[in-house]
């Protein structure tokens, strides 16, 4: 299998544009309305360098509005799915702040017309960190977040009509059939690596109907750190980022932030504990925790192998070479083991995998020599 032929899905697919002139209107539109930086180390120019070195299709700029601390979020690729996801951003947070008590924010200005499509809207303060840096008042914060979403009287309309993204493009509910395309499109992909490609599909059609009966809670739909803001003075939580916000069953959210953290198994242990302390239907959750789990898993062992393909192609540099795919390795290999695992016992989550098992993977360095051609690695 040669990983450097892996295809992205369609809803992926399009080329980015970077537009250059954005970084004037940032300062034009900042300037008027008096935004100054919130944090000295991310000001306007540090964060359009990182973007510019790693081009995604939002920009946050931490500043102050009237001595209240706010986020700008500058759409700065022009790319159709982009604008789908940053037009839903703004309808979701629009709806949120009129109707739901824990989202304590007020959208200051937003334009969806101009080259620049940007949303600038107020929080509280607070900071994103990163999965290294959480300690266990962290994750305590983050889970009263969650159960502040997931206890949500009310669901606005824009939300419960939600439609994703699937792998072609198109614009579908969520549901278990959603969910089996892209486990289709990723094991179409990557499928002779993993050990037990048919069990996944066999999972996801015989529990999928059932997990569909419990998609009736509010979920942000994209709990990774970046949009995550802690306050840890005031304990304090504050998710931002809702194109993927909708309504799922209640584990969606634990499983997203478990398999973000993959590379703290301690982490993500200690957080699904510190939940389940907050569950009471416990034999529900764990069948809901499975199936996001074995979902998510699939979709991570993929994009490892789509990152491996990116940087293998851009890095000249042996050594550099040789750190990334040791990096895309391991996620591949931590997925592999938790979906074997999972499939038999979600349970197992609650244990930090063996690392001896990573030698069973059939992504190793002797397939990268075969089919990627890079003798120098």
């Amino acid at each position: 299998m040669n990983i450097l032929a892996i295809k992205k899905p369609k809803s992926l697919a399009q080329e980015f544009k970077f537009i250059p002139q954005i970084k004037e209107k940032i300062w034009e539109n900042t300037s008027q309305l008096k935004l100054n930086p919130l944090f000295p180390k991310d000001n306007i120019e540090k964060a359009w360098q990182r973007a510019i070195k790693k081009p995604k299709h939002t920009l946050i700029y931490f500043c102050r509005y009237q001595g209240k601390p706010s986020v700008y979020k500058a759409l700065i690729l022009d790319q159709p799915v982009s604008c789908w996801g940053f037009e839903r951003n703004i309808k979701i947070s629009q709806a949120l702040e009129k109707i739901v008590s824990f989202f304590p924010t007020k959208i200051l200005k937003f334009d969806l017309n101009s080259d620049l499509k940007y949303l600038i809207h107020q929080y509280f303060s607070g900071q994103d960190y990163l999965v290294q840096d959480y300690n266990s008042q962290d994750l305590e914060i983050i889970i009263a977040g969650l159960l502040g979403w997931q206890s949500s009287p009310k669901i606005p309309p824009e939300i419960k009509k939600a439609t994703i993204i699937g792998p072609d493009a198109q614009l579908y509910p969520q549901n278990y059939k959603l969910d089996l395309a892209w486990i289709k499109f990723y094991l179409s992909q990557i499928g002779e690596l993993l050990e037990n490609p048919q069990k996944i599909v066999e999972f996801i059609e015989k529990f999928g109907p059932e997990i569909d009966l419990y998609r009736n809670k509010l979920c942000h739909g994209d709990l990774t750190p970046v949009n995550i803001l802690l306050d840890r003075k005031s304990k304090k939580v504050h998710f931002i980022d809702y194109e993927y916000t909708r309504v799922d069953h209640f584990a969606w959210d634990i499983a997203n932030f478990y398999f973000i953290a993959w590379e703290r198994p301690e982490i993500q242990i200690e957080f699904l504990k510190k939940y389940l302390k907050k569950v009471k239907n416990q034999s529900n959750f764990w069948q809901l925790l499975q199936y996001q789990i074995i979902f998510d898993m699939t979709m991570m062992a993929y994009y490892a192998l789509m990152e491996a393909q990116n940087e293998l192609k851009k890095l000249k540099n042996k050594e550099q070479k040789k750190k990334a795919l040791k990096h895309w390795q391991s996620c591949f290999w931590m997925s592999e083991i938790r979906l074997n695992e999972v499939l038999k016992d979600p349970k197992k989550l609650l244990e930090i995998p063996k690392t001896r098992q990573y030698k069973k993977s059939k992504f190793d360095d002797s397939l990268i020599a075969k089919n990627l051609n890079f003798k120098e690695i």
